[in-house]
């Protein structure tokens, strides 16, 4: 978003150009009121006008992202950048955010540049105090630390490699994140923070050759850079670790508890030896020699203090709150008395503020201001809300057009907003951006984001935004996605894990092996069998192998090479995925003949009704109501399942839905498992509807038996227009005058006999499924068409990031982690997952914060008291649940924003995942815990599971091994339990590709087959990717099984092109395999099953009536190649050294022969 075209608006009003050139004077210390939403404005203008960088603090770090995000729409010729808070609780071992991390990294980088450019106007920075008084390394020794690279700068790579880990990238194979790097052969790819991308630095010796930047989704170059400026990848000095140890050698340790002690030790060793590790940023940040502020990176910056009243406050809450965690730590035994603080005294920092030369404020008269020169901006007046009441709006904005008004209109959604009031009549514009100041009588939409609207009477100005046209703020946080290159299943396979052959069966993956065959060094897959039986799977036929995925966490039997067991389960396998595709064919063709009611078109009020939805729907959530609406719009009954995690939007699907029916005159019911979700859609649902006369009620046991019996009459009468309630509903006693809609949440939930009476209800009304259960793509792929699903994947705009620590448990971090939620008035999920224990833990929880409400819950209460207390819990009763693993899969509680879990290492990764997903459900920030206790010695599978969680911590990171888990929930919910036993049998991946197969044929197609034949190329030269040419097993892996992929010359001649950039020149095994790949593309281009040597032979094998040109045979490789039986023989074809180029000549000649078509040269 940029509103530059209003600048000029504001910049001509008497009191803001007093109050800019006043506080800009010589010497001057002045304090402006205003209200906060002109702050950004006139931060920028105060920016601008200075020609210099500017810092700004806040008290908060919400504020600071808030404000810096306002400020970059006003600038956006200029960077604007936030300082991010670490987020950690003052003396706590707790790991800072890797993209928190980065982000501080990046902006520290940007003030030195800024403060040794003085020509350069630099960047605006906003930040929060907690963040300012945070210990910084000192400015000189975090820039003595950059290293400029270029072409032909000479460096050793193991020293590079050696001064990237000092300043704390992290080595990896893929770099996709700031503060990475990769190491392969001649080639070093680094990601520095602060830059826009990462560079590729290819060396030729010890000099640097080249240096491009690559895209880190495809992870391709895109072009040269002059040089590149590595910085620090953390603010962490590991550097500094020698002078940090002797300083915490000088502490007396010996009042630590032993196991404290231990930790302690081992640390001081990791710092001694210049080991990063992630508890390193505690030691020192409290222990560096020396330390600075944000402030010192910039000294010429403008300093702007906002709300400085508050400031004095915030600091002795952070002081107040790190010298209670100090006190409480020491006398437990797990601090030193003398351990130095991790920030610079408060009294330091607020001398610092008040003496800076600009404050802004919106209070008027403060106490303390006399000493300063006071500038007040007048005239900016609140505008009036319409909390959705479009058509309220566009009669005031019609009268503000028609007395000459600039009015604008500042949506995020401004494209459909500028189109709905189109619809209903409104002349005016839509912009993408504001560049032009708008003209009198003129009305503006702009898609973006503000905090609030104003009216400046002496410009004429009217500014509306989300808060005041539909009652709510819609800000999408500022937030960086994080985007993963394509990653194949099979990568993350490791030596030991089960995997399933498609001709073979299920083995256990040994690892890959090198092996001379006929005269040739090859790689292979080695397989173990029952009965030790062992495969050699040649890597270019890698496809046939996938890990094996079952409906249990149970082992699968190993298959026996020797009998036919496999083929008879594959046999099964197949025959089910017949059966299940026949039976979805009959269903498909059964609901296309049956006749139900269309429903007409939306009408004004369902415009209206959608348009005051308080958040910004998704594209697939849009999709999905399109997609629902479609359907309802139809004669026949609709039968839809919206599949979507808890918080996705589905519920809002479902409510447009059910108003769609009810304005058709229609009811609607909406069934869902528990009472628990019947009040929270009941909730919902009333919240949604209170504008328009429509009647909600709710059937559970809640409800006294009058009451029942009281909506059951409504519902027979016609009265009632829709009713929420649990398997109640189903009861015989319920009657509907005129049901539209069934609307099922969680229908695999339901009993059998619950199952039964749905069917009966169903009939011929339309029917919305609604799922919490991922369904699996390759699944939603194979039944497009049989079975309508629609998929929300995206998560909601204003959906942040759950932020993940992962680490020993300390009582402080649980204080810190539920204090500081429950201070925002949100609610703590505490799990622990033993019932034998939870209620001392609960009690353990409790003395920590005495204050707070708190309730069990565990999976020995009946029913009813489980439903009871996960109520009461929902509706705010209490503020922290202690629980085991229960937390209920669909419950959603947007209030529940942290959850803390105790004994993280005992559960497995999909259920990390899951639990982790119980919370950040709504636009605040949320946080998980994953802690372990350190008298647990973690296996390294453990220790695996928890970095992965870590890593994998912003949205959409592609979670790939615990979404596998749950999809396969996903597919037993679509496809029956009686499918378990055969997807069980032949894996997950076989039986879905077994499925869409006789999905295809069943509607008479053909399909592509399960297991398409492979071209053999077996010819006499060594092939294969090195070790120390890919730099990773992982790597090699997913670059085996991507070249295993290709079929088409272009495909081919890409991906070769793609490893030379990536990984360097070919050694020769590299060289020879690329041949191979471009011999194999043209083969199977000319329908040939293999090229293959024996005997000093080479056979072309074609297939049956081919008949090759013989001049074209002639012409590439001459008179020694025949035709034999089999295909093209060419014997001694070693004894020609030009035998490679004249092979792939011919193929290309009978290719152009063929098709006449011109054939990509190999690169």
């Amino acid at each position: 978003m940029r509103l530059a075209g209003l600048r000029s608006l504001l910049s001509e009003d008497r009191s803001v150009a007093a109050a800019v050139v006043g506080a800009l004077a010589p010497e001057a210390r002045t304090i402006i009121e205003t209200r906060d939403a002109l702050k950004a404005p006139l931060v920028h203008l105060l920016a601008a006008r200075a020609g210099r960088p500017a810092i700004v603090v806040t008290t908060d770090d919400a504020r600071a992202r808030e404000l810096a995000h306002d400020v970059a729409a006003w600038a956006p010729e200029r960077p604007v950048l936030h300082f991010p808070d670490p987020d950690q609780p003052a003396y706590a071992m707790l790991a800072i955010s890797h993209d928190v991390l980065a982000q501080r990294v990046a902006v520290l980088g940007r003030l030195i540049a800024a403060q040794e450019r003085t020509d350069d106007v630099g960047p605006v920075v906003v930040t929060s105090l907690r963040a300012l008084m945070h210990r910084l390394l000192p400015v000189e020794e975090f820039r003595a630390h950059f290293v400029a690279l270029a072409p032909g700068v000479r460096l050793d790579l193991e020293t590079l490699e050696r001064r990237l880990v000092a300043l704390g990238y992290a080595s990896n194979p893929l770099v996709e994140r700031p503060g990475e790097f990769a190491h392969r052969g001649g080639i070093v790819d680094v990601f520095p923070p602060g830059a826009e991308r990462p560079v590729r630095i290819d060396f030729f010796g010890d000099e640097i050759e080249s240096v491009r930047s690559f895209d880190p989704q495809t992870q391709r170059s895109l072009g040269p850079s002059p040089e590149v400026l590595l910085t620090p990848a953390t603010e962490v000095p590991i550097w500094l670790g020698a002078q940090v140890a002797t300083r915490l050698r000088a502490l007396d340790l010996t009042a630590l508890r032993l196991e404290d002690r231990a930790t302690w030790s081992r640390h001081l060793e990791q710092l001694e030896g210049g080991e990063y590790f992630d508890d390193a940023a505690f030691y020192t940040m409290s222990l560096m020699p020396d330390a600075a502020t944000l402030l010192a990176f910039c000294p010429r910056a403008l300093v702007v203090v906002d709300e400085p009243a508050q400031m004095a406050w915030a600091a002795r809450e952070i002081t107040r709150t790190a010298e209670e965690n100090r006190t409480r730590l020491a006398a437990n035994g797990e601090l030193p008395s003398t351990f130095a603080a991790p920030y610079v005294a408060a009294e330091t920092v607020l001398a610092t503020l008040d003496a800076a030369p600009i404050h802004l404020t919106y209070v008027p008269g403060l106490p303390g201001a006399d000493a300063r020169t006071r500038f007040v901006v007048e005239g900016f007046d609140a505008v009036a809300g319409y909390s959705g009441r479009l058509r309220r709006l566009i009669d005031d904005t019609a009268q503000l057009r028609a007395d000459g008004k600039r009015v604008l209109l500042v949506s995020y959604q401004g494209r459909r907003l500028h189109q709905l009031m189109g619809e209903q009549g409104m002349v005016g514009v839509y912009a993408e951006a504001l560049d032009e100041t708008p003209t009198p009588g003129s009305i503006t939409v702009v898609s973006g984001t503000l905090a609030e609207g104003w009216r400046h009477d002496a410009s004429g100005l009217v500014v509306y935004t989300d808060a005041e046209i539909f009652g709510r703020s819609r800000r999408p946080p500022v937030r960086r996605f994080h985007r993963h290159a394509d990653r194949t299943f099979l990568a993350d396979l490791a030596k030991g894990d089960h995997v399933v052959h498609i001709e073979h069966g299920i083995a256990r993956f040994v690892g890959i092996v090198q092996l001379r065959e006929t005269g040739a060094e090859r790689e292979f897959l080695l397989l173990e069998y029952a009965g030790s039986d062992r495969l050699y799977v040649p890597v270019d036929q890698i496809g046939r192998v996938q890990k094996f995925v079952g409906m249990s966490d149970a082992a699968p039997k190993l298959s026996r090479l020797s009998s036919s067991e496999w083929q008879r389960a594959k046999a099964k396998a197949q025959k089910a995925a017949r059966d299940i595709a026949g039976e979805l064919l009959d269903l498909y063709a059964a609901r296309e003949v049956a006749r139900g009611r269309a429903i007409g078109a939306d009408t004004a009020w369902q415009h209206e009704f959608e348009d005051a939805f308080p958040y910004i729907e998704t594209p697939d959530q849009l999709r999905s109501v399109e997609e629902v609406k479609t359907d309802m719009e139809r004669p026949r009954p609709m039968d839809r399942l919206v599949a979507g995690d808890v918080g996705y939007g589905k519920t809002e699907v479902a409510l447009r839905a059910a108003f769609k029916a009810v304005m058709d005159g229609l009811q609607v019911a909406v069934l869902v498992p528990t009472t628990i979700l019947a009040q929270q859609h009941t909730d919902t649902f009333r919240s949604r509807l209170a504008d328009f006369p429509v009647s909600v009620e709710m059937l559970s046991r809640f409800r006294s038996r009058a009451e029942q019996q009281a909506i059951i009459a409504r519902l027979a009468s016609g009265d009632l227009n829709i009713v929420i309630g649990t398997h109640r509903l189903l009861g015989a006693d319920v009657t509907f005058h005129n049901l539209g809609l069934l609307v099922i949440d969680e229908e695999q939930r339901f009993g059998v006999a619950q199952k039964e009476r749905l069917k009966a209800l169903r009939a011929n009304v339309d029917v919305l499924t609604l799922t919490a259960t991922p369904i699996p793509r390759t699944l939603h792929m194979a039944l497009v068409g049989m079975r309508e699903i629609s998929v929300i994947e995206s998560p909601p705009e204003q959906r942040l990031a759950v932020k993940t620590y992962v680490t020993t448990y300390r009582d402080e971090i649980v204080q810190h982690a539920v204090t500081q939620e429950l201070a925002r008035g949100g609610q703590v999920y505490f799990l622990h997952n033993r019932v034998q224990t939870i209620h001392s833990w609960a009690e353990r929880v409790r003395a920590l914060v005495p204050h707070a409400s708190i309730v069990v819950a565990h999976g020995q209460m009946t029913p009813n008291q489980l439903e009871d207390v996960m109520f009461h819990f929902a509706r705010g009763d209490a503020q922290i649940l202690v629980s085991t693993a229960i937390i209920e899969n669909g419950l959603d509680i947007p209030n529940v924003n942290t959850i803390i879990v105790n004994d993280a290492w005992r559960f497995g990764l999909a259920q990390l995942y899951q639990l982790r997903g119980r919370v950040g459900r709504a636009a605040a920030q949320a946080y998980a815990y994953f802690l372990y206790h350190p008298e647990h010695m973690l296996t390294e599978e453990a220790q695996k599971r928890l970095q992965t969680i870590l890593e994998a911590a912003e949205l959409g990171a592609g979670f790939r091994i615990a979404l596998r888990d749950l999809e396969i929930r996903g597919a037993g919910s679509l496809l029956g339990a009686e499918q378990h036993g055969h997807v069980s049998a032949v894996g997950f991946d076989l039986y879905t590709r077994m499925l869409a197969e006789a999905v295809e044929r069943l509607r008479g197609r053909e399909p592509e087959p399960v297991d398409p034949a492979p071209v053999v190329v077996d010819l006499p030269l060594d092939a294969y990717l090195p070790d120390e040419y890919m730099g990773s097993y992982a790597t090699k892996v997913r670059e085996y099984q991507r070249l295993a992929r290709l079929r088409g010359i272009p495909d081919v001649e890409e991906a070769i092109a793609d490893i030379r950039d990536r990984f360097g020149e070919f050694p020769p095994p590299v060289e020879h395999l690329a041949y191979l790949l471009r011999v194999k593309a043209r083969a199977h281009a000319l329908n040939m099953s293999a090229v293959t040597q024996f005997a000093g032979e080479m056979l072309l094998r074609v297939a049956p009536g081919y008949r090759p040109n013989p001049g074209i045979v002639l012409r590439a490789v001459g008179r020694d190649m025949r035709v034999g039986q089999l295909g093209l023989v060419w014997p001694g074809f070693q004894r020609d050294p030009a035998w490679r180029q004249k092979l792939l000549a011919l193929l290309d000649g009978l290719i152009r022969w063929e098709s006449s078509a011109p054939v990509p040269a190999a690169r």
